[in-house]
């Protein structure tokens, strides 16, 4: 019998090999199947929905980066965020793929568990929501307009940004 793993990704694989002609939303399950090679029985003891293969893919993409900074815990600002902008990088068409389905909410969910905030002053979660969610919209542009920078000159834009939000309205 295949792994759990190895079955997640030729789900994965079939959706996005079926998104290559047709939209998210008029996939259907039976076709996903097919394209993986399993049988609905496989699918639904796997995934809920098709989205939850979206979200499962994303979720071990940013699994990954969450190991990469418990192994590494003196990196700097700009190299955690070059990491993750490349991890990003390799992540495209999942990230923009989840984007373009309005995935957005539960995206930042996820996000907001996962961005290694430390703040030690009144209003800590105001102060978080509003940090992930200007890397998550610098993120978002960033791949919607065809990652032109690298990894490391988004960290060290994003890394100015953060340094200027103070800039009156």
């Amino acid at each position: 019998m295949k792994n759990n793993l190895f079955t997640k990704e030729c789900f994965y694989n079939a959706l996005i090999n079926l998104m290559q002609t047709k939209a998210f939303e008029s996939i259907q399950i039976s076709e996903i199947c097919e394209v993986a090679g399993y049988n609905r029985s496989t699918f639904y003891r796997t995934f809920d929905s098709k989205i939850d293969i979206l979200f499962d893919k994303f979720n071990r993409e940013l699994d990954k980066y969450k190991k990469m900074l418990q192994e590494f815990t003196e990196m700097t600002f700009i190299d955690k965020m070059t990491e993750f902008f490349e991890l990003l990088r390799g992540s495209r068409e999942l990230f923009l793929t989840m984007h373009e389905s309005n995935m957005d909410v539960k995206m930042f969910e996820m996000f907001y568990n996962l961005y290694p905030f430390t703040y030690s002053g009144d209003n800590f979660e105001y102060h978080k929501t509003f940090r992930t969610a200007g890397v998550f919209g610098v993120l978002i542009s960033w791949i919607s307009s065809g990652m032109k920078e690298n990894s490391h000159e988004m960290a060290v834009i994003l890394q100015d940004v953060m340094n200027n939000c103070t800039a009156e309205y």
